[in-house]
């Protein structure tokens, strides 16, 4: 597996009769982190406690949600127990993407607004774009970096 588009990018459909207009279609990115406060807001059940994911409903029903501020994280342990996981991370602000498949690999950086087939790498074209996205890489695996993933034993 690698963090490329074509292993990370799906699409989703819903169905709602009534509430979801028949045909609708967005380019809205979300997460399967999503689903669960978009379920509570249907129920009318509040979470209760901070939750990374937020609710998609108004882009269900046909709204325009502004995420422009959004950072979406991914994070992917290669290999399992029997090589210990090698890591693999990508981190997308806006149109612009920062991937790292592995920690022998080196970092890759995408504008997926004009380049979704991620074939341009803006490493060593745009330093401060790179810089930056570099910082909430970093920054994002530092915050998920104590998760768990595999059992002792």
């Amino acid at each position: 597996g690698q963090m490329y588009e074509g292993g990370i990018r799906v699409p989703a459909c819903a169905m709602w009769q009534g509430e979801i207009e028949s045909g609708c279609v967005t380019d809205q990115t979300a997460m399967l982190m999503d689903l669960f406060p978009t379920i509570c807001e249907v129920a009318g059940v509040s979470v209760g406690h901070e939750i990374d994911g937020c609710s998609i409903l108004p882009t269900l029903r046909g709204d325009d949600q502004d995420f422009s501020d959004r950072i979406y994280y991914w994070i992917r342990k290669e290999g399992g127990r029997a090589f210990w996981g090698l890591d693999q991370h990508a981190v997308r602000w806006g149109d612009v993407k920062l991937l790292h498949n592995g920690p022998f690999e080196p970092l890759e950086l995408y504008d997926l607004g004009n380049d979704m087939a991620e074939s341009s790498d803006l490493t060593n074209v745009n330093e401060d774009v790179f810089a930056n996205m570099r910082g909430l890489l970093q920054t994002e695996m530092q915050k998920n970096g104590h998760v768990p993933w595999q059992r002792e034993g």
